[in-house]
């Protein structure tokens, strides 16, 4: 079998979900790690025995190995298989909070609804709701309260829905050659003189 660069980690093969991996056992361990600190290289390269201080190199070296990114996506994958949860399922809460609208907590009065009675799609905009009761002077009777709701944050749900989605606008690319002159102009201006 193939070794790694130290000399004391043997590659091995295995399956894992139905697809064939090569991977030192430290590289295994670097992938787990990746998803448990967030996708944070560093991290992961420490908590899977990389040298503290050379950390960042060594997270872009495993990084770079298509056998971890390969094993990195399948664990991503059984993570969203294991709780039940898709893009789909994300984009539909983005949607329900960017899409909300506040008049379907209140009732024909203006009160706001018993919270059991918010329908689910208004509730997912909540992120909370704080009451506040006055009691009169005595300490034994409410005499009014304020009730104080907080959402989510509409423009940040709409964006991050809309980068799902690809509707975040074009992304302008220059079709370039390999010394940066844009292939259009080199075919308009056979000489590749500069244009103006």
């Amino acid at each position: 079998m193939a070794k790694s660069k130290n000399t004391e980690e043997k590659y091995t093969r295995f399956t894992f979900k139905g697809e064939e991996f090569e991977l030192t056992p430290r590289q295994k361990l670097f992938a787990m790690e990746y998803i448990r600190h967030k996708f944070n290289g560093s991290a992961a390269a420490i908590a899977s025995g990389y040298s503290d201080k050379n950390a960042n190199v060594s997270a872009v070296q495993v990084l770079a190995n298509i056998n971890v990114q390969r094993y990195i996506e399948a664990l991503k994958q059984d993570i969203s298989t294991v709780i039940g949860i898709s893009a789909f399922d994300i984009a539909k809460e983005y949607a329900k909070i960017g899409f909300s609208d506040i008049r379907n907590i209140f009732d024909e009065n203006g009160a706001l609804i018993n919270v059991k009675d918010i329908p689910q799609d208004a509730a997912a905009n909540i992120s909370s709701i704080e009451v506040f009761e006055k009691i009169d002077g005595e300490g034994n009777v409410v005499v009014g309260n304020t009730k104080k709701i907080r959402f989510y944050d509409k423009v940040s749900a709409l964006d991050k829905l809309a980068r799902m989605i690809g509707a975040d606008g074009v992304t302008k690319v220059a079709n370039t050659d390999t010394s940066g002159v844009t292939i259009v102009e080199k075919e308009s201006n056979p000489a590749n003189e500069p244009i103006d």
